[in-house]
């Protein structure tokens, strides 16, 4: 019987320098992937920049911070 018992820690860095279906590809990815119990992720973003590209009319802010959180 073969269990992977560890935990696999993924860094992901720079998101805000991606354009804006490359980043979407990625958030896909990682919520794809977020349902695994033993993957877990720690990224690195500036939050404005995040917000102003996958949100570029929301003047508020409103729309992403409900998206991510």
């Amino acid at each position: 019987k073969n269990e992977f018992n560890s935990l696999l820690l993924i860094f992901v860095d720079d998101l805000d320098r991606l354009e804006k279906d490359e980043l979407q590809a990625v958030l896909r990815t990682i919520r794809f992937l977020s349902d695994l119990k033993k993957i877990k992720f720690i990224l690195a973003y500036d939050k404005k920049l995040i917000h102003q590209l996958l949100f570029p009319n929301d003047s508020t802010g409103s729309l992403a911070a409900d998206y991510l959180g």
